[in-house]
């Protein structure tokens, strides 16, 4: 719809339209055009639109187009400050009738004036009222960003044809490239001729009925890279998920210091693990989030990261500590949850009987991620607003957790409404519902459901010494 208006709004003065659905389509347009103006939403698929404006700005270096923000965030993001540098112009996405004037009075401005005359504020405030929620996800976004720019791993995102449409600063670092090179160029092309069969069966295999996730080990340069192709995306949006780990100092320490290898090897497993569940996690997320429940999807998000960046605040307490008690992290786990999600806490009561057994965190991970999806999914399915009475409905949501003969059993039981019955929780499209399973198997455990009278999902896994 918005780009109709656009392409009516800017045929009808006179000008020459091209659009483009994605950054990436952006890009392939601009290798054979050399537009005056160039209107860019911020939320695109693929490379979004700070990216897209800063690529341009780096390979327009002889032609410089008039770059024109248009943005559904920029009263929150902005307000009445100077307007970031990526771009000359931000103009707030409101309605189409003011945002029309805007966008032809500035034309005509800059037509007339010369570039000048560009604003220096963020033009249309005054049309939009500020949103909180809007400013929370913005909160969550950056929080997702900074993330992602402070792990050591390089992360890597292609489309079905292998084309990068996001690379993280751990990524350009590890292949030595700038974004500008990385960003819409083909997977496959960063490798000598000699390893692109290799490359091309990883993918092809991640890729296949399978979602198999496959790990190559390449040399780049001077560099030795483990590589790991994961499949990634919801229905109709194939995609992978690309991360690269440097191990040209591991591999060259193992030479010549092979008597620190158990030490080294556990090290680097330990923040191996971490970092590349939190990497996943938020990538994969990031293929399932839609705009109408964009909200709901960044939300879960947050839980996912807070599970495990509960772990790792336990144990900066006490450099010692190898393992953390488990009722203390889930009754925190669960606190935090509930405390974040926009219901009345009184109306769901949350039971525990949970047993304190201590856990090493290679274990304490998996088991947070999975109380932390099923805790949400109860709330979200199990508990939705009542159109009648406009309140949530009422109930209990009982967490056990206890060791049996030689396993150990996790359950999350609610009594509000069932699961369907007629729905195979290990073939649906929720993401969250599939981490339980793969998180499960990770534990080499089994997950049941049991939707009798009360819904109840049922982990149980081998005990074993911590």
């Amino acid at each position: 719809m918005f780009l109709e208006f656009m392409s009516t709004l800017l045929s009808n003065e006179g000008y020459t339209v091209h659009t483009a659905s994605s950054g990436l389509e952006a890009m392939e347009i601009l290798k054979g055009i050399e537009p005056d103006f160039i209107f860019v939403d911020l939320v695109m698929p693929h490379i979004d639109g700070e990216r897209l404006c800063k690529l341009i700005r780096e390979r327009e270096k002889e032609h410089h187009p008039v770059l024109i923000v248009i943005s559904a965030t920029a009263k929150e993001e902005i307000g009445e400050r100077p307007v970031p540098g990526f771009a000359d112009v931000f103009i707030v996405k409101g309605p189409f009738a003011k945002m029309g004037s805007h966008i032809l009075e500035t034309l005509k401005s800059i037509i007339r004036n010369g570039e000048e005359s560009l604003p220096k504020k963020v033009i249309g405030l005054e049309d939009v009222y500020h949103r909180e929620i809007t400013r929370e996800l913005l909160i969550t976004k950056k929080h997702k960003e900074i993330i992602l720019d402070a792990i050591a791993d390089g992360i890597l995102e292609l489309t079905g044809d292998y084309a990068i449409v996001f690379a993280n600063p751990a990524s350009l670092d590890i292949l030595g490239a700038s974004e500008t090179d990385l960003l819409s160029r083909d997977f496959r092309s960063l490798f000598p001729e000699s390893d692109i069969p290799a490359v091309e069966k990883a993918l092809v295999q991640a890729g296949g009925p399978q979602d198999e996730r496959k790990w190559i080990f390449l040399q780049r340069k001077e560099k030795y890279l483990r590589i790991e192709v994961s499949p990634s995306g919801g229905q109709g949006h194939s995609s992978f998920l690309i991360v690269i780990k440097d191990q040209t100092d591991h591999y060259r320490v193992e030479k010549a210091l092979a008597e620190k290898e158990i030490l080294l090897q556990e090290l680097h497993h330990r923040v191996k693990n971490n970092l590349t569940m939190i990497t996943s996690l938020i990538n994969l997320q990031k293929d399932y989030v839609k705009n109408k429940n964009e909200l709901n999807h960044l939300e879960r998000l947050q839980y996912r990261v807070h599970s495990i960046s509960l772990i790792h605040q336990e144990l900066m307490g006490d450099p010692d500590l190898t393992s953390i008690g488990l009722h203390r992290y889930i009754t925190q786990l669960v606190y935090g949850i509930t405390s974040s999600i926009l219901l009345p806490r009184n109306l769901i009561q949350v039971d525990y009987a949970v047993e304190d057994v201590h856990f090493h965190i290679d274990t304490l991970i998996p088991i947070g991620l999975i109380v932390t999806e099923l805790i949400t999914n109860a709330i979200e399915h199990g508990y939705p607003w009542e159109s009648r009475t406009g309140k949530p409905r009422e109930g209990r949501i009982t967490i056990q957790f206890s060791k049996t003969n030689e396993e150990y059993r996790l359950s999350v039981q609610h009594d509000g409404i069932p699961f369907p019955r007629d729905l195979d929780f290990r073939k649906t499209d929720s993401l969250g519902l599939k981490l339980v399973c793969i998180l499960t198997e990770q534990l080499e455990g089994t997950v049941d459901l049991q939707n009798e009278q009360t819904t109840e999902f049922i982990i149980t896994f081998p005990a074993r010494d911590v």
